[in-house]
């Protein structure tokens, strides 16, 4: 008997509010095990209540990411925006309330405002060059590819520089998160092992360099193609049409309509 297959599409504002009412509220001490496994708890988290799709609670707010402390209630935050996505901060800032008041997030690693960042590669299907469409969209074969790389990039960072880590399906492609023995790197040290690496991966350099700190939190929905962001254990792969880990609880009830229309 074959499996049902879910297409990837965008999430309604409704089914946006379900998940994080339902779906994610079961999956905090899953989140909280992450971050005890992978690194520190992060200090913030940011949300795109829309940007990319357009669909928000408030049309004014839609287009700028939101900044949070990471002690807030998240599922309650979450629900009530509804969000588009929702990222962590991989910095650990020296002095987090001033990096925020001066709005120097971006360039803490350089300017050694973070004692660390978590090392993560990310590895976009998008970028896979897939014969089956034009480049910026994803389907399943570029999906596998990204799939495919991933796994290959975690075992050569075990074999060449002793780097254990843990691959994390994101929706539309894949994130290789580095166990935080490494996450005090510099930026010289990313730089060169990020030019050793895009000989061989299809890496976005902009993530594993550190310019860019922020990464989809595990267990988020992805809501531009309704998939939940899930951590693989071991070398466990997924189908992104058909394995029930990933697929939001929503894609099998009837179609929900929120109690708050977008403002």
């Amino acid at each position: 008997m074959m499996n049902r297959l879910y297409p990837l599409r965008v999430s309604s504002l409704g089914e946006r509010e379900q998940f994080y009412k339902n779906d994610f509220r079961k999956s905090l001490r899953r989140i909280n095990d992450w971050f005890r496994e992978i690194f520190f708890h992060p200090q913030f988290i940011a949300v795109d209540p829309g940007s990319d799709t357009g669909i928000s609670r408030d049309n004014k707010r839609g287009q700028r990411l939101l900044i949070f402390r990471a002690d807030t209630d998240m599922a309650g935050l979450f629900e009530r925006i509804a969000p588009e996505d929702v990222y962590y901060d991989r910095n650990h800032y020296r002095n987090p309330s001033n990096v925020a008041k001066r709005g120097l997030f971006r360039e803490a690693l350089e300017r050694n405002l973070a004692t660390a960042q978590e090392l993560v590669f990310d590895i976009d299907a998008e970028n896979m060059n897939c014969p089956a469409h034009d480049k910026g969209r994803v389907c399943e074969l570029c999906i596998n590819a990204s799939q495919n790389q991933a796994f290959s990039l975690k075992n050569y960072l075990e074999a060449e520089h002793s780097m254990e880590s843990r691959v994390v399906f994101s929706g539309r492609g894949f994130h290789v998160h580095v166990d935080k023995r490494f996450s005090a790197m510099g930026f010289d040290e990313r730089e060169e092992l990020n030019n050793e690496l895009m000989k061989y991966f299809a890496i976005d350099p902009w993530v594993s360099r550190g310019r860019i700190r922020l990464i989809r939190m595990p267990f988020s929905l992805n809501a531009l193609v309704s998939r939940i962001v899930v951590p693989l254990t071991g070398e466990e792969r997924i189908r992104v049409h058909s394995s029930k880990e990933i697929m939001p609880s929503f894609l099998e009830r009837k179609p929900y309509k929120s109690a708050i229309t977008p403002g």
